[in-house]
């Protein structure tokens, strides 16, 4: 239910980036139809802070609980198409109510 009961204020977060800056990372992915491997090549952004303000819905889940949900998917899953590859992880520098 955390889907619900959390949602971005602007829709995104803000890390002061337009666009890629960084090497593409680039890696041979299996076709889920034919289960042949195709050649994916994609940019990213690295080493930046993201900020952004969530809203909550405390019925649902309350902000330290949260905190400690991102904090452990920040250090053992991370976001994006190459968690399995070890990409995407991140950590929560600063928690703040207002």
């Amino acid at each position: 239910m955390t889907f619900i009961g959390v949602r971005v204020v602007d829709g995104f977060l803000r890390t002061g980036k337009a666009k890629a800056d960084a090497k593409s990372f680039d890696r041979f992915v299996k076709n889920a139809e034919s289960n042949q491997r195709m050649f994916c090549s994609q940019k990213y952004i690295e080493n930046f802070l993201a900020e952004g303000t969530l809203k909550l819905d405390t019925t649902i889940i309350k902000s330290d609980d949260l905190r400690k949900l991102m904090e452990y998917g920040g250090k053992y899953y991370g976001i994006g198409s190459a968690r399995p590859q070890g990409y995407g992880r991140f950590m929560i520098a600063y928690w703040d109510m207002i």
